[in-house]
């Protein structure tokens, strides 16, 4: 069959038989999960879609979770070295906006280190093979569900006293609403 070309059985299209990709059996096993069954084809890589639709939605909950509880207890710990770096007079002489902010800009680099390493990683790694209608690699469902847990933590500084304007708390919503629907 090498060179000739091959029908899913879930509609997903022809792919070439020679591809990486392997067809999986026509028959889907009642076991199997809405996610798994939706795939006609797998890689032979781990894959977060892989998990019980249950589990992979635990899995998304607890990282988005974590992920807001580590920006928050950075915040907590950079808030008194910045408040001590800048000295007592000039911190106090910002405004709440700026005390809030300034340990919030802290967390926003943390954050984009490890989501741009994790996505550098997911894309550079060979798990991702440009297919986004698939699973992807862990690494992938790791800096979504941080920079979701990041998203949550942000719209509360924000909360806590920013008074930012209405399209500052779209982009809060759609940013985390966006990263955490595709994990």
């Amino acid at each position: 069959m090498v060179g000739s070309n091959v029908w899913s059985s879930a509609g997903q299209g022809v792919r070439p038989a020679h591809s990486r990709y392997q067809l999986e059996p026509d028959h889907i096993p009642p076991s199997k999960t809405a996610i798994e069954a939706t795939s006609s084809y797998s890689r032979g890589t781990s894959s977060m879609l892989e998990l019980p639709l249950w589990n992979h939605l635990n899995e998304a909950i607890i990282t988005t979770g974590a992920s807001a509880v580590a920006c928050a207890g950075i915040h907590l710990v950079v808030a008194p070295i910045w408040r001590k770096m800048i000295g007592r007079e000039r911190y106090a002489a910002l405004k709440k906006r700026e005390k809030l902010y300034l340990a919030e800009k802290t967390v926003s680099t943390v954050n984009a280190l490890v989501t741009g390493g994790l996505a550098l990683y997911s894309i550079t790694s060979g798990g991702y093979h440009g297919d986004v209608l698939h699973p992807y690699p862990a690494a992938a469902h790791y800096a979504l569900g941080i920079f979701s847990g990041y998203s949550l933590y942000d719209t509360t500084v924000m909360a806590l006293g920013a008074h930012e304007p209405p399209i500052m708390w779209l982009h809060h919503i759609l940013g985390f609403g966006g990263a955490f629907a595709e994990m």
